[in-house]
């Protein structure tokens, strides 16, 4: 926008019984061209921003043009947690894919954050919970929760939980085996090695697999 420009704000109007506001503006350009623009911003960006009716300014109406963006991401973000937990990297990248930019996604996730809207610790939680359940070892629900964006130190704590909640992975793994062989030990090296195989790969230990092995195939 060049310095021939003028910026007025036409109206502020509450919305949503004041949750939110709108804010229409008018930008005369330098030929006499005028257009109208409606910005619908927050009750605390109101509170923080403080647009009057009256005479504006370029900045200003960049800032509240920015503001409104920031708001119509937090929604957006808010409305995509319903969904289901989500890491605060998984939830920015779900916003960009929507076509927001990485800032104004990240502005908008830590404002849910700083709601207590988000909480990834208890997010991680809850998804390493859900691993368990599906018989995986402790390296892997790791791996999972890493891939779904969740920091370190969220991990670490998702798996602090579950030894809190004397989760036991020998056991799991032994009801994996039960489930693969209700009946009947592998009767081959060939399907031992398999077995072994992909228990690793579910992120059993080689010695809660040995142990856990030994319960189920000694009881058979």
């Amino acid at each position: 926008m060049s310095r021939e420009i003028s910026v007025e704000i036409m109206s502020v109007a509450p919305r949503q019984s004041g949750e939110e506001f709108a804010v229409t503006f008018s930008v005369k350009n330098g030929d006499g061209q005028t257009e109208q623009t409606s910005f619908i911003i927050s009750s605390e960006q109101y509170l923080l921003f403080a647009p009057r009716k009256g005479s504006s300014s370029v900045a200003e109406y960049e800032v509240v043009e920015r503001a409104a963006e920031v708001y119509r991401a937090t929604k957006k973000a808010i409305f995509l947690l319903g969904y289901g937990s989500c890491s605060k990297k998984r939830l920015c990248q779900k916003l960009c894919a929507k076509g927001f930019k990485r800032d104004i996604a990240y502005e908008a996730v830590e404002a849910i954050e700083s709601k207590g809207l988000l909480d990834s610790v208890a997010d991680a939680e809850r998804e390493a919970e859900k691993c368990f359940l599906k018989h995986l070892g402790k390296r892997r629900i790791a791996a999972e929760l890493f891939s779904k964006g969740y920091t370190e130190e969220s991990v670490k704590k998702a798996l602090d939980s579950l030894e809190e909640k004397g989760v036991d992975y020998v056991m799991s793994c032994a009801s994996y085996i039960k489930k693969k062989y209700p009946s009947s030990p592998p009767n081959s090296s060939d399907e031992l090695k398999k077995l072994y195989s992909s228990l690793l790969r579910r992120g059993f230990s080689s010695d809660e697999i040995k142990k856990a092995s030994n319960t189920i195939f000694k009881a058979m």
